[in-house]
């Protein structure tokens, strides 16, 4: 009951306020994650409400993303990401649309994405400074493990898992080379 109270004064709040639309949809989009962090269906409606406040809202769009990756709506889920593609070639929704058209069984499109997103990894791994070289070459070989490359992503893995703090997908992926379904329900989760 607490909760409720303090989210409808937030609300009350939120809009009795002249705000600009990206501020406007980053307060929809926190209460959104508010509800979302809670397992509260509401998280959906403030991301709607925050992506239809401000379409180029990135982080509400992620979100509404996760929301559906979380109650496996994978359909949704790569609407949602299509969203984000439509403003940016970001790497790591290539990835995740990959994974996701992985699960429905639709290979040959996720090959296509997990191909965007090691040009788009190569691009940042030739701009990257020398402290920020191993994470591209993990984040590269993480996603030759998804487009089947196990050689490559052995290799690019274990060259760049001692400078990169995170290694525990490294290690899963270097553990299951042959179940690459698992990997990709692992991070999905």
């Amino acid at each position: 009951m607490y909760k409720f109270i303090i989210t409808t004064a937030i609300i009350v709040l939120y809009s009795s306020c002249d705000q600009g639309p990206y501020k406007k949809a980053m307060d929809l989009n926190k209460i959104g994650t508010m509800f979302y962090l809670e397992d509260n269906d509401s998280a959906l409606y403030y991301f709607n409400k925050a992506i239809k406040t401000d379409s180029t809202f990135q982080p509400a769009i992620q979100n509404k993303a996760n929301y559906h990756i979380g109650k496996q709506q994978y359909e949704e889920a790569l609407e949602t990401i299509d969203l984000l593609l439509a403003q940016d070639s970001y790497v790591e929704a290539f990835q995740m649309k990959g994974m996701l058209l992985d699960i429905l069984g639709r290979s040959d499109e996720a090959k296509q994405n997990y191909l965007q997103a090691i040009t788009g990894i190569e691009n940042r791994l030739n701009l990257a400074s020398k402290e920020n070289e191993s994470l591209h070459q993990y984040n590269l070989g993480f996603t030759y493990f998804l487009l089947n490359d196990t050689t490559k992503a052995v290799k690019l893995i274990q060259q760049s898992k001692a400078s990169v703090k995170d290694s525990h997908l490294g290690d899963s992926i270097l553990n299951n080379l042959g179940d690459k379904t698992k990997i990709i329900q692992m991070v999905l989760k």
